[in-house]
């Protein structure tokens, strides 16, 4: 475990416009907060809306992000209201066959050293925000960021030389944005002047535009993602397992598990809209989502038809990004990267990006434009990894193809039954990677 940093000087903000972006915006930022304060830096302050109610819905914090929730000493809490899958199955989606067996639980957990997790998105944002609070960072009211008007950085300050020197940024809001909670921060509806801003969501590109940072390249796919829960009593007694449960089939694709307090089985179901990429409305029935999965196995129908509660997500295709530094802000997770949800990664490679730009930044505190560009060279890499591999496993489990539908089934259930250590490996670079200890 690195030892606590000494006090650093730099004044740090972040910003998360969370009314839009929901939970995966709001967990990157809470961590950035709390990583840069354990580094040592004394003025950090969060910009965006803590007062949101965000959807709730349960999150996969595998090895790679829980061991950084660890390091920075909130996983304990985080646990008290997680679900700890100790086995992945993967199914047929016609007959229910299983086809693979993946171990995780403890055998996951001695692997990696950190534990393999699912937590509802609202429980895990009140256990940062508690942490926050606790710790000193000046968490902002109202939702600032839907009022920012202006950034002035030496690179786009019009009124400003360019002195290497100057390397302050200033951010305006407009009047109407709310008063701080903490009286100590500076009003939002006046200038407020920081040396780092790094950006945790930015969904309308209101800070790429302003900063004049490239804007994102997006496009509307076919897919819609949607969440739902039922709750245990609704169920067919025995017919559902506390484990992680993937459905592999043509087209679609749908998972589930248990929520922590066992009383919801929450799943999630990626679904081909052809009508979407012909521009109609994104705006779907439950009774399309029961058609997209009629000649799937019964259990499945029967689970979307007993859903409480049931939500919709149009899934837009983002372009890797060449750059995730522009002068003095940074941009991180989602207001840079965006992985097919095929690969739960959102939220942990924004994980990831919080605690290791926050090492740069301890490292580089006497030039941290430097810092920030250390950090990109770290992490486009990892970005980029992880992108090409939701991509590539969207692919693979929504095949169509007759063939390599076969060949791909046959592999699973060949490597889980017979090569149980091989197939395990193919998550090593995932799972194993160590952003507290070293990420090369």
């Amino acid at each position: 475990m690195p030892e606590r940093a000494p006090g650093a000087e730099l004044s740090i903000a972040i910003l998360s416009d969370t009314a839009v972006a929901g939970a995966a915006g709001s967990i990157t930022a809470l961590t950035s907060a709390l990583a840069c304060e354990f580094a040592g830096f004394k003025d950090v302050t969060l910009y965006h809306d803590s007062s949101d109610v965000l959807a709730d819905h349960s999150i996969e914090l595998s090895p790679n992000a829980s061991r950084v929730l660890r390091a920075l000493k909130v996983l304990d809490n985080t646990l008290a209201h997680s679900f700890e899958p100790q086995f992945i199955h993967q199914r047929s989606y016609r007959t229910g066959f299983q086809l693979a067996i993946t171990a995780l639980g403890a055998m996951a957990e001695g692997r990696y050293n950190a534990p393999f997790l699912h937590v509802q998105s609202s429980a895990l944002t009140d256990v940062l925000t508690a942490a926050a609070k606790a710790r000193g960072i000046k968490l902002s009211s109202g939702n600032p960021l839907q009022g920012l008007q202006q950034i002035n950085t030496p690179l786009t300050a019009p009124n400003r030389s360019d002195n290497t020197h100057a390397t302050t940024i200033e951010l305006s809001f407009s009047a109407s944005a709310n008063a701080s909670a903490n009286s100590a921060e500076p009003n939002p509806s006046e200038r407020a002047t920081h040396d780092v801003v790094l950006v945790a969501d930015d969904p309308q590109q209101t800070v790429r535009r302003l900063s004049n940072a490239e804007a994102l390249r997006q496009t509307k796919t076919s897919l819609t993602h949607w969440r739902g829960s039922t709750p245990y009593d609704e169920l067919p007694p025995g017919a559902f397992a506390a484990v992680l449960t993937q459905w592999v089939g043509p087209t679609q694709h749908m998972s589930y598990h248990f929520t922590a307090s066992g009383e919801l089985l929450e799943f999630n179901a990626l679904v081909h809209h052809p009508s979407e990429s012909e521009g109609e409305s994104g705006t779907h029935t439950k009774q399309d989502l029961q058609n997209a999965f009629a000649d799937w196995h019964p259990s499945l129908s029967a689970l979307i038809e007993s859903a409480t509660s049931l939500d919709q997500t149009p899934i837009i295709s983002t372009e890797s990004v060449e750059r995730l530094v522009h002068g003095s802000v940074a941009f991180l997770g989602s207001s840079c990267h965006s992985l097919m949800p095929h690969l739960p990664q959102q939220q942990a490679l924004g994980i990831e990006d919080a605690w290791v730009i926050s090492r740069m930044l301890e490292q580089w505190e006497d030039q941290p434009a430097d810092g920030l560009l250390e950090y990109e060279r770290y992490r486009l890499p990892r970005a980029r990894r992880m992108t090409a591999n939701a991509a590539a496993r969207a692919s693979q489990l929504c095949d169509t193809r007759p063939f390599e539908t076969w060949r791909r089934n046959m592999g699973m259930t060949f490597g889980s039954r017979f090569l149980p250590e091989l197939a395990m490996q193919k998550n090593d670079w995932l799972y194993g990677y160590d952003a507290v200890n070293g990420f090369e």
